[in-house]
């Protein structure tokens, strides 16, 4: 803050001589209200501070003054007191010229000498420098310059309440004075008053654009930025004074008719409106137009914003440039940015309009949060009152399921037989019921959910207005300040900034809209879904019961037993290339009890038959049947992956033939069962299975072919497998041979 301080103070005095931002007095009056022996007493010991080895160096213009008439003197000190502001704006300060221009000062205690005297000293001794400034305040009391001078030099001393008040009374001086608005734009940034800064640093940059000028605008954007919650907080800025930003637009260019087209009816931005969509639910058929909308104003976001960085780096680059060109001068230059007044002005408008948008943005957000919560909660509410319904049928099923446990343990086939009839009725009728239970769910979800979009619909389409009316208002504002840049890079840069906000902000009220229509438009899917399992679901269970019915009709037609139309669509499984066949052994006892092994060099399974029915087991730990239950293996071929438990299935009901003619025999056996499949409390799959086997032997040599088919009632899928097994004594060889 010191190097702007000493800046204003010097500057404001150099521009006091040629018509800056204020004037001086040009009395060359040096009565005071202090004697002369004073001031000059006061000077010594500041000089004293500064002169090295005790001896004061004779300064060449003290000559210069001593010798000069009367009628020219006022004029060498006018020049005197310029290089005073020279020296101290390019930092040539150095104790042997504090030394030389004190001794002037003492000679000639002329109110803008000691001005001079006083800026020159304000880093090295501000108590000093004070001193010289209110001695220099004596001679014109109501000088704005003078008065700002000493306001700063205070702000230096850590006297807030004192500057503001010089600095006011330069404003009473001079309404329109710049630099004393600076002032109290510090003071009101050190007490807190984020508003009264805002609204200083304003009017000042009207009268008075310098260093000090960018400080504040610099730290009044971050703090919008950085320090502020715009949900919130209140912009520090009220809008009365974005208006003033015009004038500081207009200030200090080069001519009035550049760019001027930019600020025209036709030149202004108009956002399209968004189709009025009646209710919630009519927002599932603009998920489309809402998508397109929302895609092109992101790639237009995108596509500004490589121009914009590409615009600023070409600004960087000549920014650049002319700083070392003016570092590498041998002259003394002033560093002058073009269009200083104009981009801060446009930054200003820009941090007023985007702080605006996006309280609105924020409000809009919690308030979705809120309603988002309490939709979730519903859905909830929903969803716990259909998995009790759930759960009370799951009991039933599984009460039906323990009870054909123990009917298997006890081997009670009426029981085994009725509870399985049960289940596979019940069953399917719980599928259907589950189903249309799923359907009536996600509809009751639409309708909650209708209930709290349409809440969300009319904020988002509120949010939308708001956002297009301040975008528009933003354009048009911002057209009226880019009018008067004369550079073409800063205008490049400027115009493309003001493109990637409207493009940015005008994408996210369509972001909005396109979430919630998806949200409606993904329940109708849903519903959708849960009606065509339903349908699904209905034409399985019709088809089997067709089928059922001509198995029955048939069945009575013929008087036959139940013995479906298995081979209608079978798919045959084909062993592999260089498939290995079973080695095996089998033997009766006593005709009573028969027994088989068999193993292909990795897993070994053993059967043994007799009055009481069939029992099977694998030692490698693959299958498990008993009574007909049907194989992991067998189940899976129909794409279901369900752990399959002993006793869940129909018992066969084999029947069988068998002729020997002399030493050679021939027989011939078949069987059918029925099965179906839990998981949880669902049948997953029932259907038939057929076996039938036919053999010829002579003696110890025979042999035998195996065809099993099992089809699947709700897929309809129906797998074959075909072998033939070949018997010497009691050693068998069972190959694959469909």
């Amino acid at each position: 803050m010191r190097k702007y301080i000493c800046y204003i103070l010097t500057l404001a005095l150099l521009f006091s001589l040629f018509g800056g931002c204020s004037r001086i007095g040009n009395s060359t009056n040096t009565v005071t209200h202090q004697s002369d022996k004073q001031i000059s007493a006061q000077i010594d010991s500041i000089i004293a501070k500064y002169d090295k080895g005790g001896k004061f160096t004779e300064s060449p213009i003290m000559d210069e003054l001593k010798k000069s008439d009367k009628a020219d003197r006022p004029e060498l000190l006018m020049d005197f007191a310029d290089d005073m502001a020279k020296a101290q704006f390019f930092g040539l300060i150095s104790d042997e010229i504090l030394a030389m221009v004190g001794q002037v000062v003492k000679e000639y205690p002329h109110p803008l000498l000691l001005n001079n005297y006083g800026a020159m000293l304000t880093e090295v001794s501000p108590e000093d420098g004070l001193y010289l400034l209110l001695q220099a305040l004596e001679y014109e009391p109501a000088n704005p310059v003078l008065l700002t001078n000493i306001a700063n030099m205070y702000i230096e001393l850590d006297d807030f309440g004192a500057a503001e008040r010089y600095a006011k009374e330069a404003l009473v001086s001079t309404p329109d004075f710049g630099a004393a608005y600076q002032v109290l734009t510090t003071c009101h940034l050190k007490n807190g008053n984020s508003i009264m800064a805002s609204e200083t640093m304003v009017k000042s940059a009207k009268h008075c654009f310098n260093e000090l000028t960018i400080y504040h605008f610099e730290n009044f954007l971050d703090a919008v930025e950085d320090q502020l919650d715009p949900k919130e907080d209140e912009y520090p800025l009220h809008e009365e004074f974005i208006k003033e930003l015009y004038y500081i637009a207009k200030e200090n260019v080069d001519t009035m008719d550049v760019n001027q087209n930019i600020d025209i009816p036709e030149a202004q931005l108009t956002l399209r409106n968004i189709p009025n969509v009646g209710s919630a639910d009519d927002l599932r058929h603009y998920v489309d137009y809402f998508d397109a909308e929302h895609g092109k104003t992101w790639s237009a976001f995108l596509h500004f914003e490589d121009e914009y960085l590409e615009y600023q780096m070409i600004l960087d680059e000549e920014e650049d440039e002319e700083k070392e060109r003016q570092e590498n001068s041998d002259a003394l230059v002033f560093h002058i940015e073009k269009n200083l007044r104009q981009r801060y002005a446009f930054e200003v408008l820009r941090s007023f309009y985007l702080f605006k948008i996006e309280k609105e943005k924020l409000n809009l957000e919690e308030a979705f949060e809120t309603i988002d919560s309490d939709m979730e909660l519903e859905y909830d509410d929903i969803q716990d009152k259909y998995n009790k319904l759930d759960m009370i049928d799951a009991e039933y099923m599984n009460n039906l399921k323990v009870q054909l446990d123990k009917a298997y343990e006890t081997a009670n086939l009426n029981k085994i037989n009725q509870l399985t009839d049960q289940i596979m009725e019940e069953g399917t009728a719980l599928n259907i019921k589950l189903a249309e239970r799923e359907v009536e769910k996600e509809k009751e979800i639409l309708k909650s959910e209708l209930f709290f979009v349409q809440k969300m619909k009319d904020k988002a389409y509120t949010y939308y207005g708001n956002t297009k009316q301040s975008l528009e208002e933003y354009w048009l504002r911002a057209g009226g300040i880019l009018k008067y840049v004369t550079n073409e890079n800063v205008f490049n840069t400027l115009d493309a900034q003001l493109r990637v906000d409207v493009n940015y902000y005008m994408s996210d009220p369509l972001d909005k809209l396109l979430g919630i229509s998806s949200t409606v438009s993904g329940q109708h899917r849903d519903i959708e879904m849960a009606q065509t399992n339903l349908e699904n679901m209905k034409d399985i269970i019709a088809g089997y019961e067709l089928e059922k019915q001509k198995r029955e009709e048939e069945k009575q037609r013929t008087g036959e037993k139940l013995e479906p139309e298995m081979e209608e669509g079978v798919i045959s499984t084909y062993p592999e290339k260089n498939a290995v066949g079973d080695l095996g052994v089998e033997f009766d006892l006593f005709d009573m009890i028969s027994a088989s092994g068999q193993t292909d060099g990795k897993d070994f399974s053993l059967e043994v038959s007799g009055n009481l029915g069939i029992l099977k087991g694998t030692i490698g730990g693959k299958t498990i049947t008993e009574k007909g239950v049907v194989s992991k293996e067998a189940y899976t071929t129909a794409g279901v992956d369900v752990e399959i438990k002993p006793g869940e299935l129909i018992p066969i009901k084999p029947k069988g033939a068998g002729k020997v003619l002399g030493k050679i025999s021939f027989g011939a056996n078949e069987s059918v069962s029925r099965y179906n499949v839990m998981s949880g409390n669902k049948i997953t799959d029932y259907g038939t299975i057929r076996t039938s086997e036919r053999s010829v032997g002579a003696g110890l040599v025979g042999g035998s072919s195996q065809t099993t088919i099992r089809r699947s009632h709700m897929t309809g899928v129906a797998i074959k497998n075909k072998s033939i097994k070949y018997k010497f004594a009691f050693l068998t060889y069972t190959v694959p041979n469909n």
